[in-house]
């Protein structure tokens, strides 16, 4: 656990902010994939965030507004001091040489980013983007920085193609030319993402989202149903392989 100092909290988009943090040694180690939580000065609980990028003294992350915590988030400034545990987790596969599918929806597409920031001049990328509606839509033109395959799939149509960002991965999957699937969104969304795979026998890796009290596996209040019993979201993943993981529905 550190204290760190917002450098910058700021509205990107409808209900989306971008909070940049001055922590070195969380920076220095994050890897794309892997998650901090943040005391979030409503109750005892830390809450998790995936982390977007990073710099030499900084990391980024992205949060959407839901709930007290994160509407305390957003009115914090410059300058205030924020409780930081992390990096937790695991992350995506380090790959070189491979031509990587990337499936992001809604809050789920900052990991995705980190890991292209990374890893962009060893690996070719297709970004599929999905979100609701236009005035959701964020990290549009960083993702086009680092690739020119960037697909934008919008809910209602109101910007880029109208449907599912599910949609556009089974089209680009189709085609044969991608080595992996690297997902993070919606339980719906990464289910479908875990079919699509199977169909066309592309490996893939998904990062769940789950509800956590501690983020070090020692709450057990993120358990997800796996081939191999239950894993914890915190400790054993957030990243899985796909076909590893068995959706539930009730």
């Amino acid at each position: 656990m550190q204290t760190s100092v917002i450098a910058d909290n700021r509205q990107t988009a409808d209900g989306i902010f971008r909070l940049k943090l001055n922590c070195p040694a969380v920076a220095a180690a994050a890897c794309p994939g892997e998650f901090v939580t943040l005391y979030s000065g409503v109750n005892t609980l830390r809450r998790p965030f995936s982390i977007a990028s990073v710099t030499d003294q900084s990391i980024i992350i992205y949060y959407k507004l839901r709930g007290r915590g994160t509407e305390f988030l957003s009115g914090l400034k410059s300058g205030a001091e924020l409780e930081v545990n992390g990096p937790l987790g695991n992350g995506f596969p380090d790959f070189c040489g491979k031509n990587i599918l990337l499936a992001g929806g809604g809050i789920g597409i900052p990991p995705l980013f980190f890991y292209l920031t990374r890893y962009a001049e060893k690996n070719s990328f297709t970004a599929c983007l999905g979100f609701r509606r236009s005035q959701e839509i964020y990290l549009e033109n960083e993702f086009r920085n680092f690739t020119s395959r960037v697909r934008i799939i919008t809910d209602d149509g109101s910007a880029g193609e109208r449907g599912l960002v599910t949609d556009a991965l089974t089209d680009e999957a189709a085609s044969g030319k991608y080595q992996a699937i690297f997902a993070c969104g919606p339980e719906k969304m990464l289910e479908a993402v875990q079919q699509i795979s199977s169909g066309c026998n592309i490996p893939a890796w998904i990062s769940c989202e789950a509800v956590m009290g501690c983020g070090m596996g020692i709450c057990l209040g993120c358990a997800v149903k796996s081939t191999a019993g239950y894993n914890l979201v915190c400790a054993d993943g957030p990243v899985f392989p796909a076909q590893a993981v068995q959706f539930t529905h009730g």
